[in-house]
């Protein structure tokens, strides 16, 4: 079974949403064996916003990513087989955390848009803080 990196903690609440999704998801769809039955997980909570920021909190632009999250990447890939983030505007960052860890990161917004469209939807709501730019 391949081991999990998240990459979380830019919205808390997300992340433990996210894990609780996988247990739930592991207990429906991999046999039980005492504790074998979940998937290995490594949990990074970062407790910074992913991009450089400016004075009052404004992130700075061009957006450039926070040296701790590509370091945080670093870290998990070393412990995982790919990496999630569970929070949709650090995905303007996918691709250096990908470089970063030397694994895959799962991209959410790629399979939400592929969700949509399969389901043929006209209308999205997207939660984040500020615009959904990871989205237009």
């Amino acid at each position: 079974m391949k081991t999990i990196g998240v990459l979380g903690g830019l919205g808390p609440q997300a992340t433990m949403d996210f894990e609780a999704r996988v247990h739930n998801a592991a207990q429906r769809l991999i046999e039980p064996s005492a504790n074998a039955g979940y998937p290995p997980m490594v949990v990074w909570y970062c407790r910074h916003p992913p991009a450089v920021m400016a004075e009052r909190d404004v992130p700075v632009t061009p957006f450039q990513i926070e040296p701790r999250l590509l370091e945080a990447a670093r870290r998990l890939g070393i412990l995982a087989d790919f990496l999630v983030v569970p929070s949709n505007g650090t995905h303007v960052f996918a691709d250096e955390i990908a470089r970063a860890a030397g694994r895959p990161v799962l991209n959410m917004v790629d399979l939400a848009v592929a969700e949509v469209r399969r389901r043929e939807w006209r209308t999205v709501g997207v939660l984040t803080m500020g615009e959904p730019l990871v989205y237009t």
